[in-house]
Parts: structure tokens; sequence; C-alpha cells
């Protein structure tokens, strides 16, 4: 078995996600009759695909930039941490459903079954109540693809989350810039 460093695995993580933001610009090129159509060369949609090797504007020379207001891109990556955490309360993205009151009202339960609702977290200093991210623990949180294992795998702090006034600087980015709230490692 080849084994691989933290660093390698970031590296491809970083390049997956680029990829991810560059797919559509990559899937897709026009169509003319500087590409011609294989049959079966259409997507479900009814859009070209693309060949192998083919550039996704072959009418324009090599090196044109077709996306000229992008200047950067940054791909920000953080491990530990799950979206709810840091960015649940942002109020865009896949984060928590509020309740009537203006609070978070998703749950976890317990060792008895009992709902465990997200809470502001009391502090930013994490794992003192024992979250963990062991291999034990990351597979009882999954629980068979259910995911509502958390709190019984490490401890009710798994519900905890932290808001702009927490982070005041990773908030910042996120309101300014793209976030990827469907971006998932392996458990």
């Amino acid at each position: 078995m080849n084994a691989f460093s933290r660093r390698t695995l970031l590296k491809g993580m970083a390049a997956g996600a680029g990829l991810a933001v560059a797919r559509p610009a990559l899937r897709l090129a026009p169509r003319g009759s500087y590409f011609p159509e294989p049959p079966g060369s259409r997507t479900a949609a009814g859009a070209a695909l693309r060949a192998p090797g083919s550039l996704p504007f072959p009418n324009l020379p090599p090196g044109t930039d077709t996306l000229p207001q992008i200047e950067h891109i940054v791909v920000l990556m953080m491990e530990n941490h799950s979206f709810d955490n840091y960015f649940g309360v942002l109020g865009r993205g896949d984060g928590f459903q509020l309740g009537p009151d203006g609070l978070p009202a998703n749950t976890c339960p317990d060792s008895a079954g009992g709902p465990v609702r997200a809470y502001h977290a009391p502090d930013l200093c994490q794992n003192h109540g024992g979250v963990s991210q062991s291999w034990n623990a990351s597979h009882r949180a999954y629980d068979g693809g259910r995911n509502d294992g958390f709190v019984v795998a490490s401890s009710t702090q798994a519900m905890s989350y932290f808001t702009a006034a927490d982070l005041p600087y990773y908030h910042a980015l996120a309101r300014a810039f793209p976030v990827c709230d469907r971006y998932f490692s392996s458990v």
C-alpha cells in the first residue's frame, strides 16, 4: 500500500475544488464546423460534449483569456470543523434551519435518543468537550449514512457553532466570495 502525506491529500483536494469551480467552462464547447459531432456526443440535456484533448473554445487562439474578470482563484481549506460549525448561521449556503425563536432548530440525538439542539459555542476553545476526528468517532458519526451520530460519537460540543462575532474574518470572506457548502471529505 502506498502511503501519502497530509500535504499530498490537501493538494489533491485543492485540485478537485479547482476543477469543481472550472467545471462549467471545461465541460461544454460551442458547436460549429470546427467541432464535429460524433454520434452519441451529447449530454442528457442535449448539449454537445467536448472531445478528449479539445480546447474549450477551439475558434480562439490558444492562451486567449476567456474569463478576464477573474484575476485570482484562492481556495481556502480548513480541517476539523464542519460547515455548520463555522458558517451554519451565515444566512447563505446550506446552513442551519432557523426556528421561530431565530435560533438553529437542527438537532442530533444523544445516546438515549433525545434531541440535542445546535447551540452557540460558549468560547473559541473547542475540544475541551471531547470532539474527535478519530476513525471510530468519524464512522460512528456517519452512522451508516444517516449522519446523526455526532453527539454519541463525541459529545454535545459537536452541536456547537460560531457566529460572525466569533469569527469576523472568516465570515467577512464568506460574505464576499463563493462558499463550497457541498464540498465533503471522505469518511
